[in-house]
């Protein structure tokens, strides 16, 4: 079956659109290379190029924003790669990531743990990615490498083997991988996170049995990133991550069992002589249409500390648009998220969406709003839809849910 990988850097925007971060690249030339060839029947030389191509990124510093991600363009002709092992690296007893000292260390992070992890799907705004990691590798487990004696490149899905018990029935394991760089700072690479209830499948979750032990595998998210000479890796290790996850009903400590038994795997890639293709370089598309904003505070985010209570607010889009010949586009709304210390079910999450229409007298608004809360038993959501042409209402619904919780 004709397929083919291309993998960048980009937020969730198209990859000739895509400037935070860049670089873009020409993919609609790519799409019409891809349709010559497989739908008009016209040779275009796709056929020798390599099944996948992805950028790998050059260390950088931790930031809540990146205009661009320098790096190069690497390529495998087969995927996953044949005969490539990964770089086994051990939970060690003493803190150590690559070490075989045995230990029972335990993790009972804070129900806000996982506020700094940056926004789960950027869309290229100021605030989308995660900052300094230090503060939530305060609240986790962490398991550190000596500095590196040479230049690394990953490229794949780490996984993390781990051996672990639970004090109660229902869990959830959160792990990011940093990389640390000599003045302390650290960087998030990549996360994965698993509801161990779900840890033999995902159709038939089972409760775990508090103080019995399991090997678990996680998969995290792939990434192509290189790490320096001198910095280390760190594996981070929490009881949760909010709000990226909806916590667990009750608080939990976790036992990890260190040594042989907890290993990392790291997809490590040399670079190869076959590196060097590189999709279209010069982004080609449609002018855009002449417009300007009157208001444009899309990516803002806040946290704060409001006595026992941490709220976060996020809007992923808030903005006026004025188009050249009379429309305008007017949309705004907040997602709000607020966990009060020590207690998982104070959980709850609020979102409000007012989007207005307009041109040479025409208007059309709706509005939106929905909350989600929970119990130990279930679910409680609630959305309220208005619409709205000029200023009068033509549609009002209400809805409720309550969903048990299953497991989660």
């Amino acid at each position: 079956m004709p397929r083919r990988g291309l993998i960048g850097p980009w937020s969730h925007a198209y990859p000739h659109e895509a400037v935070a971060p860049g670089p873009a690249i020409g993919f609609l030339q790519e799409c019409l290379r891809w349709w010559d060839e497989w739908l008009r029947g016209q040779p275009a030389g796709v056929q020798d190029e390599p099944l996948l191509l992805a950028w790998m990124q050059e260390p950088a510093p931790p930031a809540t924003f990146y205009p661009e991600r320098p790096g190069r363009w690497v390529s495998e002709s087969l995927w996953p790669p044949p005969h490539r092992e990964a770089w086994s690296l051990a939970l060690g007893g003493e803190g150590v990531l690559g070490s075989n000292a045995p230990g029972r260390p335990t993790v009972c992070s804070p129900v806000h743990a996982g506020m700094e992890g940056g926004f789960w799907c950027p869309f290229g705004n100021n605030g989308d990615w995660a900052p300094d990691q230090r503060g939530e590798e305060a609240m986790s487990l962490c398991f550190t490498t000596a500095p590196l004696k040479r230049r690394l490149e990953l490229l794949g899905r780490p996984r993390l083997r781990v051996r672990v018990e639970s004090d109660r029935p229902l869990a959830q394991l959160a792990v990011r991988l940093n990389a640390v760089s000599q003045d302390g700072s650290s960087a998030l690479l990549t996360t994965g996170m698993l509801n161990l209830a779900h840890r033999a499948s995902h159709e038939q979750p089972e409760p775990l049995k508090p103080g019995g032990v399991y090997d678990v595998t996680i998969e995290l998210q792939s990434l192509g990133q290189a790490v320096a000479a001198g910095q280390r890796l760190r594996l981070a290790i929490a009881t949760g991550s909010w709000p990226w996850l909806w916590p667990s009903p009750e608080r939990v400590t976790l036992t990890i069992h260190s040594g042989p038994a907890s290993v990392l795997e790291l997809p490590v890639r040399d670079p190869s002589a076959a590196d060097g293709h590189t999709p279209a370089r010069h982004p080609e598309s449609a002018p855009e249409l002449t417009h300007t904003h009157a208001r444009s505070r899309s990516g803002q985010r806040a946290v704060e500390h409001l006595g026992a209570m941490r709220r976060l607010t996020h809007i992923p889009h808030d903005f006026d648009l004025q188009v050249e010949g009379g429309a305008r586009i007017d949309w705004s709304g907040p997602d709000v998220y607020t966990i009060t210390d020590g207690d998982p079910l104070s959980a709850s999450i609020e979102s409000a969406r007012q989007v207005r229409i307009s041109r040479n007298g025409w208007e059309a608004e709706v509005l939106v709003s929905s909350s989600m809360r929970s119990d130990a038993e279930a679910f409680e959501i609630g959305t309220r839809l208005v619409a709205r042409t000029a200023g009068e209402t033509v549609c009002s619904r209400t809805w409720q849910f309550r969903i048990p919780r299953d497991l989660v």
